[in-house]
C-alpha cells in the first residue's frame, strides 16, 4: 500500500491480521499454545502474540448447560455433519 505524507511517498507492508480466540480446558492449554506458537510463527516481525486468561464459567445458551463439559464437542454434533 502507498500513501503519500508532508510530500513523500511512503510505501507501508501490512501482513494481513487473525484473530483466533480459544477457549479450552485448564489440561490442554500447553498443548494449544505450543500449537501455535508452532504452526504460527514466521519469524518476521508481526507474527503476534498469545495471551492466556481464565475464564470463569461458560454456559451453552441452546440448552442452559454449563462447567467444563460443555467446551467438549455435543454428542448429536456428528450425528447432523
Amino acid at each position: 500500500m502507498t500513501e503519500r505524507y508532508r510530500g513523500a511517498e511512503l510505501t507501508n507492508y501490512l501482513r494481513p491480521k487473525l484473530k483466533l480466540e480459544c477457549v479450552v480446558s485448564d489440561r490442554d492449554v500447553q498443548t494449544i499454545v505450543d500449537t501455535i506458537l508452532k504452526h504460527g510463527r514466521t519469524g518476521a516481525v508481526g507474527d503476534g502474540k498469545v495471551f492466556v486468561q481464565p475464564v470463569d464459567d461458560a454456559y451453552r445458551v441452546r440448552t442452559g448447560e454449563s462447567g467444563e463439559e460443555i467446551l467438549q464437542a455435543h454428542p448429536d454434533a456428528a450425528a447432523t455433519t
